[in-house]
C-alpha cells in the first residue's frame, strides 16, 4: 500500500502479493458485443516513442488521459500524446484550473499552465489527496519509511500527528474525512473540522490493506489476517474472520454486493447475507475493479486476462500474458488497458 508499494512490487513482480490499481469507471458499453467478440487491440509500446512500459496508473481528467509509468508521465490530449516527466510516476491530482500535483520517485511536481516546478526533492511521493479546502496531502518518504506531508500556504510541512509513524495510504470519503492507514497499526480518521489531537485511531495493531465506502456510507476495511471489518455505529464488526490472507482490494458492485480480492485465495462476494468464494484455485487477484454499469472486472495471477463477471461466469475481454495494472474508458469511448510489462492496449 501507499507510496513504496509501487517500487517494491515492481522489484518483486513475479512474487508480488498485491497490486493496487487505480481504475476510473468504464462506460456501460464496456460489456457490449464489440468487447465480447474480441478483436485486435492497438498495442502501444516504448518503441512508439512514449514511456509507456510498466504502466502504474491512468486517469481521465477533463477529457484527457494521463498515464504514469516506471519511465515517466504521458498526457494524451486531442489525439496527441506528449511526455510530461521522465521519471517513475505514482499519482496525479488536479488542483484547480490548469494545475496538477504529480507524485514521482524523486519528489512532488506542480504543473501549472504548462510549467513544471519541483518540490519535496529527494523523496518518493505516492498517494496525493486533497485535505479540506486549503491543503494537499502526500504520502512521502525514503526506503521503507513513509510519512505524511501537507502543502499549505505555499510550503510542504510534515504532519506532526503522524510523526514517527509509517503511513501507507490515504482514502477520502464523502463527508470530507481522509482515512489514513498506518503500517500494521490500523487507520486514523483525519477530520478537517477537528483538531488533529481529536482524530480517532481505529483498529490499533491491525494490518489494514484496503478500504471502501459503500453506497450506504458504511466504511469497510480489508486486513491481513483478520478478514474484513465494517464500521457499524462506533464499533467495527468482523466478516470473513477465517480468511487469513491479505484482503488487497474492496469494491462494491452495482447490485450492492461487496467484493474482496485476496493475495492467495481468489476473491469473495458478499450479498449482504453471506460470503461466496470465487476462483480460489487462482490464488492472487491482481486487479479488482467496478465497471460503470456496476459489473466487476478482474485479472488474476494464474489467469492474467482481463475478465468481467456477467452474473454467471467470468468472461474474457482482453487476454495478454502478465499482469494488468489499470483500465479506463478514454475520451474516444475506447477501452484503454495498462499492463505492468508490455505497455498500453487500446480497444480497436
Amino acid at each position: 500500500m501507499g507510496l513504496h508499494r509501487h517500487e517494491a512490487e515492481d522489484r518483486r513482480m513475479i512474487q508480488r502479493t498485491r497490486i493496487r490499481v487505480f481504475i476510473p469507471t468504464l462506460a456501460a458499453c464496456l460489456l457490449a458485443s464489440p468487447f465480447l467478440r474480441g478483436g485486435e487491440w492497438k498495442h502501444v509500446t516504448s518503441a512508439d516513442g512514449m514511456p509507456v512500459g510498466m504502466v502504474q496508473f491512468m486517469r481521465l481528467l477533463d477529457g484527457e488521459v494521463w498515464m504514469g509509468t516506471m519511465d515517466g508521465l504521458v498526457r494524451f490530449a486531442a489525439g496527441k500524446e506528449s511526455k510530461v516527466l521522465a521519471e517513475a510516476t505514482w499519482d496525479v491530482l488536479p488542483a484547480g484550473a490548469g494545475r496538477f500535483w504529480i507524485g514521482t520517485a524523486g519528489g512532488a511536481w506542480l504543473l501549472e499552465n504548462g510549467k513544471l516546478t519541483q518540490s519535496l526533492k529527494g523523496v518518493s511521493v505516492g498517494s496525493l489527496k486533497r485535505f479540506g479546502d486549503q491543503a494537499i496531502w502526500a504520502v512521502a518518504g525514503k526506503g521503507d519509511t513513509t510519512g505524511l506531508m501537507e502543502y499549505r500556504d505555499g510550503a510542504w510541512k510534515e504532519m506532526p500527528r503522524f510523526k514517527g509513524r509509517t503511513v501507507t495510504d490515504l482514502f477520502p470519503v464523502r463527508n470530507g474525512t481522509v482515512w489514513v492507514t498506518l503500517e500494521a497499526d490500523g487507520i486514523i480518521a483525519a477530520d478537517p473540522a477537528k483538531d488533529p489531537s481529536q482524530w480517532a485511531h481505529h483498529l490499533k495493531g491491525v494490518n489494514v490493506r484496503s478500504f471502501c465506502e459503500d453506497d450506504q456510507g458504511r466504511l469497510w476495511c480489508g486486513t491481513w489476517g483478520k478478514g474484513v471489518m465494517v464500521l457499524e455505529g462506533e464499533k467495527w464488526q468482523p466478516h470473513l474472520a477465517k480468511e487469513k490472507s491479505a484482503i488487497t482490494t474492496l469494491v462494491q458492485d452495482g447490485q450492492g454486493h461487496l467484493w474482496a480480492a485476496t493475495n492467495a485465495n481468489g476473491l469473495w462476494q458478499y450479498d449482504g447475507t453471506e460470503w461466496k468464494q470465487h476462483l480460489a484455485e487462482e490464488g492472487t487477484i491482481n486487479v479488482l475493479e467496478r465497471a460503470a454499469d456496476g459489473r466487476i472486472c478482474i485479472s488474476s495471477q494464474f489467469v492474467p486476462a482481463l475478465r468481467v463477471w456477467d452474473g454467471r461466469a467470468w468472461v474474457t475481454l482482453l487476454n495478454v500474458p502478465g499482469c494488468f495494472r489499470t483500465v479506463i474508458l478514454g475520451p474516444d469511448r475506447k477501452l484503454w488497458a495498462g499492463h505492468t510489462v508490455t505497455g498500453l492496449y487500446i480497444q480497436p
